[in-house]
């Protein structure tokens, strides 16, 4: 990633360095949960259609309540609601523990899990125009995307198939709950939510109805910020599929253990990781839509 000066002081800021750690940690022991959970349902099930269905519990909550919860967020208190967010879900990925003989329970629990996340999710996001300047705002989100990449890699490439090859899925389940629990925790500290950067007045709130009528304005009348969400709905969609095929592709094609599907998988990694560091400067050679244009197209 090419890091201007004004990035690295951004990590100067307590409160913003804070939530990030705390996204970084939620994220590797939720990535840690998924990946094992999957594991596991091909495993038990030895299903492709098994595999799906714990996708499709994933996936749901985001098609069914996604925009409301995210209307939701822009208008509850933040920081009550990131900690509440992490720590309902380092309970359900507990409750797992007690499940995991039991796909069905598994289902309605992910389904649990996503829905909180559809309402603490964006609330991170909606924190951010509180913790720094808005010229800060585009290094701020390149900081919060590097740290959902390191969560996922240190969750699904690094914890989660070191611990299921040696010691089990249980383990997995709690060493991701004490994370999102950890999570919780560290962002009990960041402060100053109600309040933009420098102590400005936050704008006023907004009730629900006006958020979402304010959201689907923007993505009527921005073609950009329509084709992001095009691009984005297409690949996560991909992404998933792919999520349940390359288990069951490891087992049945290259006749190897479920646990080395990381190890099949890990080109495509090493490729994000790539991206991260080449998409700056050659977005600002070409310009960030071209080259949002030309990952998509490559990536499809």
């Amino acid at each position: 990633m090419a890091v201007q000066p004004e990035d690295i002081r951004l990590l100067a800021n307590s409160r913003f360095r804070r939530l990030m750690e705390a996204r970084a940690v939620a994220q590797t022991g939720q990535n840690a949960m998924l990946y094992t959970l999957l594991i596991l349902v091909v495993n038990e099930t030895a299903s492709s259609i098994h595999s799906t269905l714990l996708i499709t519990a994933w996936m749901l909550p985001a098609i069914l309540i996604g925009v409301p919860a995210g209307g939701l967020a822009d208008v509850l208190p933040k920081r009550a609601l990131l900690v509440a967010g992490y720590a309902v879900r380092a309970a359900l990925a507990a409750a797992m523990i007690l499940y995991v003989d039991d796909v069905w329970a598994l289902y309605l629990l992910v389904l649990a899990f996503s829905s909180v996340g559809q309402v603490s999710g964006p609330a991170e996001a909606a924190a951010l125009p509180a913790l720094v300047r808005r010229d800060q705002l585009a290094g701020a989100n390149s900081w919060m995307v590097l740290s959902l990449m390191v969560g996922q890699g240190a969750g699904a490439v690094a914890l989660a198939p070191f611990i299921l090859k040696f010691i089990g899925a249980e383990t997995c389940l709690a060493i991701a709950a004490l994370l999102l629990a950890a999570a919780a925790f560290i962002v009990t500290s960041v402060t100053g939510l109600r309040a933009g950067a420098g102590g400005q007045a936050a704008p006023p709130r907004g009730s629900l109805a006006e958020s979402l009528a304010a959201g689907w304005s923007v993505l009527w009348t921005s073609r950009r910020a329509f084709l992001a969400l095009v691009y984005l709905t297409v690949v996560g969609t991909l992404a998933k599929a792919l999520a349940v095929l390359a288990p069951h592709y490891t087992r049945d094609v290259l006749k190897i253990a479920t646990e080395n599907t990381v190890f099949v998988v890990a080109p495509a990694a090493i490729g994000a990781l790539l991206a991260l560091v080449v998409t700056p400067p050659l977005a600002r050679l070409v310009g960030a839509a071209r080259m949002t244009a030309l990952g998509f197209v490559l990536y499809v």
